[in-house]
């Protein structure tokens, strides 16, 4: 009973355990109940990727309007404009009632 208890509440798992950007540094630094981050990017970075792990690795990891992601594994990556880029991730467990959505703002500079 005990098993099966535990099993139904990993099903219903949806944080992210942590968020690694290729280029920049998130602010704040990345934590599980933290939801909106930014990072400054330099002005010769024309892409960026991330890299997920999710607590539950049953979860689907997904940005939004992108690609599906896998738990520990970078994403393709995804062109950055000059200027303002938004990301949504959202991770949703297993269960499929459960879903937790992180927001990245992260601004490209101009080349010098």
């Amino acid at each position: 009973m005990i098993f099966l208890l535990l099993l139904l509440l990993l099903a219903s798992i949806s944080e992210i355990q942590t968020i690694a950007i290729s280029a920049g540094s998130l602010t704040p630094s990345f934590t599980t109940n933290v939801y909106s981050y930014s990072a400054l990017l330099d002005g010769a970075t024309t892409g960026i990727s991330f890299r997920v792990i999710a607590v539950d690795l049953s979860s689907n990891l997904t940005i939004v309007g992108g690609p599906l992601l896998q738990s520990n594994v970078s994403s393709e990556i995804i062109p950055v404009n000059v200027g303002l880029n938004t990301f949504v991730i959202q991770s949703s467990a297993e269960n499929g009632i459960n879903s937790t959505t992180y927001t990245f703002e992260l601004t490209r500079e101009r080349c010098k």
